[in-house]
């Protein structure tokens, strides 16, 4: 493979470092065609774009180590049959940015953690999904949660503010000792638009004395255009404002609306 990336550091440095990682690794001009050595996994610096090329690894962390400053935005193209296994971090998130995740492939993300602020798949100001199939499984378990009570302390699998969806499937399974959600949704501006042809998503929680256990839960509008979605926890939809469905569509479990 060629690099994609053009060095444009000075030369006295010899290459270009990044602001984000993959693994642990700081993805720089020098190892950007090849980050794993494998030829699985390459990024693209004129469009932000990380590849997954049929890539199966066991990571420390995942992309940029879980977090990166705040603005920045990454997407995500997925070639093949990819699994990705994660100790203790999640695939992917920025506070403030755009995440969209896409391609042909399939995707399958296997997340272990004991963080004491809870679990976390994906996050970002906007998140897009568009792969084929995107499987996510997340265990959690802390002996000593952080008790601050002004922190976010529970396990999710996708937090944004704005979430759309257009996957053949999408399967999110989520198990934590804390309060445990598949989909968060917060702020007043967005929203969950779900065009998935198959939409799986199951919560729980281990903890008995947990608040909550809720496989989608928006502040916002959830919309839905079409497909299937099986949802499974002690609350199936937390919604605040409307749900839109098609004529003679049926959410399998609660659905609470909230105020």
């Amino acid at each position: 493979l060629t690099s994609p990336v053009p060095n444009e550091w000075p030369v006295t440095i010899g290459y270009k470092p990044y602001w984000l990682s993959y693994n642990g690794i700081q993805i720089t001009s020098e190892n950007a065609h090849d980050i794993m050595g494998d030829g699985t996994v390459y990024y693209d610096e004129e469009t932000d774009t990380i590849t997954l090329n049929n890539a199966n690894h066991t990571l420390k962390g995942g992309i940029g180590g879980g977090y990166w400053p705040g603005s920045m935005s990454i997407n995500v193209n997925v070639i093949g049959e990819n699994h990705l296994t994660i100790e203790n971090g999640g695939f992917i998130g920025t506070v403030d940015g755009h995440v969209h995740v896409f391609g042909p492939g399939s995707l399958d993300l296997d997340i272990n953690s004991s963080n004491e602020y809870g679990a976390i798949g994906i996050e970002g100001s906007y998140v897009k999904i568009s792969v084929n199939r995107l499987d996510m499984t997340i265990r959690h378990h802390c002996d000593n949660p952080e008790e601050d009570p002004y922190s976010d302390v529970y396990s999710r699998g996708i937090r944004t503010a704005n979430l759309t969806l257009s996957c053949n499937e999408l399967n999110i399974d989520v198990t934590s000792n804390l309060d445990t959600y598949g989909i968060f949704i917060y702020g007043y501006d967005g929203g969950v638009n779900n065009s998935c042809e198959n939409l799986r998503i199951k919560a729980e929680t281990t903890n008995p004395d947990a608040y909550t256990a809720t496989a989608i839960h928006v502040f916002t509008d959830l919309t839905v255009n079409k497909g299937r979605m099986e949802l499974t926890g002690d609350t199936a939809v937390s919604v605040r404002n409307a749900m839109t469905l098609p004529e003679d569509y049926v959410v399998e479990g609660a659905v609470e609306e909230f105020v």
